[in-house]
């Protein structure tokens, strides 16, 4: 009886120990969305203009005010006055936010200096187990990198539910060259 017990708390702690690092691999996924997306105005950018250089930088911290957001990938194209964002979130949001599963919910850019906002374009979404992914891009963003701090807020219709800072003034931005899928898809 006594081996009995022994091999099932063995299995049992196996099975829990397997399963932290199952979820810790899948919280780290950040999917899809990393490339420039090829908006409408980026694409007049580039036929007018060619080639351009995209600035980034890491977020952090990583996660938003209310700990329901993630963002990554932030993209600018200062030319053409437009930044990307990818933003990922769980299945929680929704009832976080006291909202159905499924509810699209409506982004802004902030200005923590001015206060100005910028409502945000939905670019793409993709779903992937419980996390859902989505790509957002917000046209005519001036701002002084040196100066302004800059959020995305999440509004479930009118009402802003969390906000995450995306740019400190203390962040310097690194510049890369249009990859080659990414001039492609300008055309």
């Amino acid at each position: 009886m006594g081996k009995i017990i022994k091999r099932f708390l063995t299995a049992l702690l196996a099975v829990v120990i397997a399963l932290i690092i199952a979820r810790a691999l899948i919280s780290g996924y950040k999917g899809e969305f990393k490339d420039l997306t090829a908006t409408d105005n980026l694409k007049g950018y580039y036929k007018e203009n060619g080639a351009f250089s995209v600035l980034t930088h890491k977020i952090g911290p990583a996660l938003s005010a209310k700990r329901q957001f993630v963002a990554y990938a932030l993209r600018y194209v200062p030319g053409a006055t437009e930044l990307q964002i990818t933003l990922r979130y769980n299945d929680g949001a929704y009832r976080y936010a006291g909202v159905e599963k499924g509810t699209e919910f409506g982004y802004a850019l902030r200005n923590g200096t001015t206060e100005d906002q910028i409502k945000g374009t939905v670019n793409g979404t993709k779903t992937w187990l419980m996390y859902h992914f989505v790509t957002l891009s917000f046209e005519n963003v001036a701002f002084d990198p040196g100066k302004d701090n800059l959020s995305v807020l999440a509004f479930n219709g009118s009402e802003a539910f969390d906000e995450m800072m995306i740019h400190h003034h203390t962040q310097e931005f690194t510049e890369r060259e249009l990859t080659k899928s990414e001039k492609e898809a300008l055309k």
